[in-house]
């Protein structure tokens, strides 16, 4: 399955000062947002993988073909804490949180799993500092699965180093074995609000920010073994950015969107090897019906056969539609105005047959929630 690593933005975000990934200058405050949910005639939760209720949601539109237009939410307080930038994956049949930030508990570094969105088990706890066994607390940083194991890469930590380069693996999310570190002889540049995923057998790491200018990244490493890496190249076609998605599609991988220096993004690009990259859409403000608008931050895998853009900043605005697209060139929109909140940093995966938008943040509020389509 495919999943979306979602991140953090710039230097200057080492040590956030306030909820949500982005805020404009001139907010005059915060946003304001009005959850419509499904009524129901029962109180029992359908979720994906459980039997179905005596009683159905009524009062809510159908589901289109795909999915989308109607999200139910698994739970609204989970038991983890609410954070921003946390990563989320899936593995040995279970939805994986881990890490992100809150100005409570600040970098965290713990580890949680669920098998139907609404109870969360603690695998890890928070741990100031990490171990040789347990990464430092971050965020920004990315996750996916690859030979039967966890991993985790890069991200950021305000307090302890800044933008980091390391590389850990696990089994069973309780213990992490460290198999690169900054002082590795084939190590990809430290960054944090890059993106990662897995094709043609090896891990590779997209764009994202930097430790010293310029910054903003367009190069593309790639590793076999998460010990040592190669990198594919150092400028990418596509723009420098970070706050970007990338997905596997169609037997490639794929960029979307994101932000370049003070540009927001919708442009799709997508490659075959890593080296050579195809625009597939190009970046406009302008993007009409068949585009969503500029953005990072937002979530993004594929389902149903189609890559899927949720929710994120979209250049001024928090925003909670999704999208769609079998092509990467025409996107229709399946809601622009989803039952979750609207919200920035959050991470999407596919689990159980189902979509899954889980934690992130809007402007006053750090989330612990998780929510899924079709309900």
């Amino acid at each position: 399955m495919s999943l979306a690593v979602l991140i953090l933005m710039s230097a200057a975000a080492l040590l956030p000062l306030a909820c949500g990934k982005n805020l404009a200058p001139s907010a005059s405050g915060p946003v304001t947002v009005v959850q419509v949910l499904p009524t129901s005639t029962s109180t029992s939760t359908n979720l994906p993988g459980t039997s179905t209720p005596t009683s159905t949601p009524t009062g809510t539109p159908t589901p289109n073909a795909f999915g989308g237009f109607v999200w139910g939410a698994a739970t609204t307080n989970a038991a983890f804490p609410g954070r921003q930038s946390p990563t989320g994956l899936v593995y040995n049949n279970a939805m994986w949180l881990i890490g992100g930030y809150n100005p409570t508990n600040n970098y965290l570094n713990d580890v949680w799993s669920s098998t139907n969105g609404a109870s969360w088990t603690n695998v890890l706890p928070d741990l100031t500092g990490g171990s040789s066994t347990q990464f430092i607390g971050r965020t920004n940083h990315t996750s996916l699965v690859f030979n039967n194991a966890m991993w985790v890469i890069g991200g950021d930590n305000g307090l302890l180093g800044g933008v980091l380069n390391d590389v850990w693996s696990s089994t069973n999310g309780s213990t992490w074995t460290q198999t690169a570190s900054a002082s590795s002889a084939n190590i990809f540049p430290a960054r944090g609000d890059h993106t990662s995923l897995v094709f043609n057998n090896t891990m590779w790491v997209i764009g994202g920010f930097g430790a010293s200018s310029p910054y903003f990244l367009n190069d593309v490493w790639a590793s076999t073994d998460g010990a040592s890496w190669y990198e594919a190249t150092p400028g990418a076609a596509f723009s420098a950015r970070q706050g970007h998605a990338s997905v596997v599609f169609n037997n490639a991988m794929w960029v979307i969107g994101g932000q370049s220096n003070s540009s927001y993004l919708n442009d799709v690009w997508t490659s075959t090897n890593g080296v050579s990259w195809t625009q597939v859409l190009a970046n406009t403000a302008s993007p009409g019906a068949t585009q969503f608008s500029q953005r990072n931050y937002f979530a993004s895998f594929v389902y149903n056969n189609a890559i899927w853009v949720i929710g994120g900043y979209a250049a001024g605005t928090l925003v909670d539609d999704a999208w769609y697209s079998t092509n990467g060139s025409t996107w229709t929109e399946a809601t622009a105005t989803a039952a979750f909140s609207k919200r920035d940093a959050l991470f999407g995966l596919v689990y159980n047959n189902a979509m899954w938008v889980v934690s992130g943040a809007n402007t006053s509020t750090y989330l612990n929630d998780a929510w899924y389509s079709p309900y």
